[in-house]
């Protein structure tokens, strides 16, 4: 999972309009597509699943919702990141879900992105104009197996 922030609230859905250039190009492939938009003043994230660019997705709302759930919409108490490893297996550390509660906040977005480490480079250099912070979340191989049992959309087609 590839994840860009960006400083503005609708900095992510104009990134999501040039990634979705980008696949009907075929210059980059997209498996899914998250955004979470925080419109200033606002008490909560809008948070949406995009899918490809065909509209498919690779992943069930199920998944983003436990993404969004614990990462944005949880209350923070008593510890800085509450999530106490909840999403490792997803390949959110608890310190990358720290980074992203400090980040994302009113006034701010993010775009999730299920693509290959191929896909990246491409993705990064076609959104350098807006400046948006990176990170990587890997789910290590002995979970991706599982965790596309249960969240795929079509859990025969495993990756």
């Amino acid at each position: 999972m590839s994840i860009w922030t960006f400083d503005t609230a609708d900095g992510a859905d104009l990134a999501l309009r040039t990634v979705e250039r980008l696949q009907l190009r075929g210059t980059i492939a997209v498996a899914d597509a998250a955004v979470v938009a925080w419109a200033p003043g606002s008490h909560r994230p809008r948070t949406y699943q995009v899918g490809s660019v065909e509209g498919t997705a690779a992943l069930s709302g199920a998944f983003w919702g436990l993404v969004f759930g614990t990462v944005f919409l949880l209350p923070i108490t008593g510890r800085d990141v509450p999530a106490g490893g909840e999403l490792e297996h997803l390949g959110l550390s608890d310190d990358l879900v720290g980074t992203l509660r400090e980040r994302v906040v009113a006034g701010r977005s993010a775009l999730f992105l299920v693509v290959g480490r191929a896909t990246v480079p491409a993705v990064a250099s076609a959104l350098a104009p807006g400046r948006p912070e990176h990170w990587e979340a890997d789910v290590a191989p002995d979970h991706r197996v599982g965790l596309w049992r249960v969240f795929a959309d079509d859990p025969t087609t495993l990756p």
